[in-house]
């Protein structure tokens, strides 16, 4: 039963309209198609340019939520995908992070100066858990680890610039859950003492 409702999750049809404001303390990007970055039909294999130091303005949130009882972290950009979840049974833990928008291709596409990348997001319906990489190959191989591939969430530096912080990754193999951080005494917390090991830096993101 627990499977057949994770599954569920996965269908859900997203809203079109847009929301000015809903979970989180910061208002949902508005120029954002609340379909959000899975469903642009960007190719993975693009790579975003951005401005030496981009508008903050064109960085949005990338929205955090927690289950208890599927030991699950879940992270997005989309307000509609997050009110889902939090509708079946995920607790809403704040903006985990700032991020880039697939919507905003063609204005940070304009120059070659700093590289933004992708953070694909993939779901293991065995495991409950979404992992997030921005790594191809580790997307790739997710197939062999019962993982299945779900899109683009946004966009990140694969180097630390203009400002940014490392997102730090971790895995709980008691738990099977992978937990994204930009905190480093979160980060070092679940270390110690909830079991977790480090998984290194994902990529480097903004602070919300």
């Amino acid at each position: 039963m627990l499977g057949l409702e994770m599954k569920l999750f996965q269908f859900v049809p997203f809203a079109t309209a847009i929301l000015g404001r809903v979970v989180t303390a910061r208002p949902v990007n508005p120029n954002h198609d609340e379909r959000g970055d899975l469903h642009t039909g960007l190719n993975s294999s693009q790579v975003l340019h951005s401005y030496p130091c981009p508008d903050t303005s064109l960085a949005f949130p990338l929205m955090r939520a927690y289950s208890t009882s599927y030991k699950d972290h879940f992270y997005t950009m989309t307000g509609s995908e997050i009110e889902e979840f939090m509708k079946n049974g995920y607790t809403f833990e704040g903006d985990a992070a700032l991020l880039f928008s697939s919507l905003h291709f063609s204005t940070l596409s304009k120059t070659n100066s700093t590289s933004l990348t992708a953070l694909y997001r993939l779901y293991n319906p065995q495991a409950l858990d979404h992992f997030y990489t921005a790594s191809s190959t580790e997307r790739d191989n997710g197939s062999g680890r019962g993982y299945i591939y779900e899109g683009i969430t946004g966009f990140l530096w694969p180097q630390q610039v203009c400002g940014s912080v490392p997102l730090y990754g971790l895995w709980n193999e008691e738990k099977e859950d992978h937990l994204y951080t930009i905190v480093v005494v979160e980060r070092d917390t679940a270390i110690k003492w909830q079991g977790y090991v480090s998984q290194g830096i994902v990529g480097y993101v903004l602070e919300p």
